[in-house]
């Protein structure tokens, strides 16, 4: 999926793409919706186990990614957090159910008023 097609949500949210990467910065409200990525799925994966694989690494602050029905705004998948100083990480969100679109979303999850910075490598759609 391209890191491009993700967009910020809210006025001190950006997002930049340089050198393969995308750099991510959000807000600090907590539990807001700062950026998303809407998430093309295939007719013929309808039924399928699916799978998106984020590779992020949160530089400033922290980070979650959950991915959200497209229609309903419901949680598709758990939520993973990270915080500055846990490194690259990966998170793999298995998606329940067989919603018709998905938006992948990032937010801030800890109370703490800070920004957050974070690097995103890949994000991707797999299928088990």
């Amino acid at each position: 999926m391209p890191l491009e097609s993700v967009s910020p949500d809210r006025p001190d949210a950006r997002a930049s793409y340089a050198d393969g990467a995308l750099h991510l910065h959000i807000g600090p409200r907590q539990w807001d919706w700062d950026a998303h990525a809407p998430i093309p799925l295939d007719p013929a994966w309808s039924g399928r186990s699916l799978i998106v694989r984020v590779k992020l690494e949160v530089t400033k602050g922290d980070m979650a990614v959950v991915v959200v029905d497209a229609v309903t705004g419901r949680h598709t998948s758990p939520e993973r957090a990270f915080k500055a100083g846990d490194g690259e990480q990966t998170a793999w969100l298995p998606i329940r159910g067989n919603p018709k679109a998905i938006t992948l979303i990032f937010q801030k999850t800890l109370p703490d008023k800070l920004e957050s910075d974070a690097t995103v490598r890949d994000i991707s759609v797999l299928m088990k």
